[in-house]
């Protein structure tokens, strides 16, 4: 994968190994944070040949709750779900998802914490997209990235825009601070840097 959904709380952490962006949900007029990981579909230059991450790499929450999923049941329910089709799994060895009297282990506990949080950081990270949104501070980004293969463009791709951020008027700078937006904010703008390492790291790949 050349990119990755990101909660809020990982926006500090995430800037210092990739570029962050926002790309539209299908069919819907809400946006969502990404990852560029690759520049080109289906490219992650932080795995190498044999899909094990760079040791320096932040690896996105995205991936590390794999092979689980939260899915909703209804207006209001929860339901953890998991791939069958995992290596992570084995019926013989490992550490059990439920006890002999049927009831969840304390391996599967913590997934259902690792999980809610989750759940709650996507909220959040919803409500901050809402909040750019309405100020009308995401614009279309103008990504084209030469590399020595030739230029690659993204498409669907979005920014914060930060003339627009500066002409923010106090109230509306004010509310963005109150939300608890300001630190994310300002590390999607930093981590755009990043596309420097991309570039880097595609081209090191291309003279091997």
């Amino acid at each position: 994968m050349h990119v990755c959904s990101v909660v809020l709380h990982e926006f500090p952490t995430v800037s210092a190994s990739y570029p962050i962006v926002f790309v539209k949900k299908p069919d819907v007029e809400k946006f969502y944070p990404v990852v560029l990981m690759g520049l080109e579909p289906g490219e992650n230059l932080f795995v190498n040949e044999l899909g094990e991450w760079n040791a320096s790499a932040y690896v996105p929450a995205a991936f590390r709750r794999y092979p689980f999923a939260l899915v909703r049941d209804g207006a209001d329910g929860l339901v953890i779900c998991f791939d069958e089709a995992s290596s992570a799994f084995d019926a013989e060895k490992g550490s059990p998802l439920f006890t002999p009297e049927g009831k969840e282990s304390e391996g599967l506990k913590r997934v259902q914490q690792f999980m809610t949080e989750m759940y709650n950081s996507e909220m959040l990270a919803e409500k901050f997209t809402e909040k750019l949104q309405s100020l009308d501070l995401l614009v279309p980004a103008n990504l084209a990235i030469n590399t020595p293969n030739g230029a690659n463009r993204f498409e669907g791709a979005y920014l914060i825009d930060e003339n627009r951020l500066g002409k923010l008027s106090d109230a509306e700078f004010i509310s963005l601070r109150e939300h608890g937006f300001l630190a994310a904010i300002y590390a999607q703008l930093i981590s755009l840097i990043q596309i420097n390492s991309l570039i880097a790291k595609k081209t090191a790949l291309l003279k091997k």
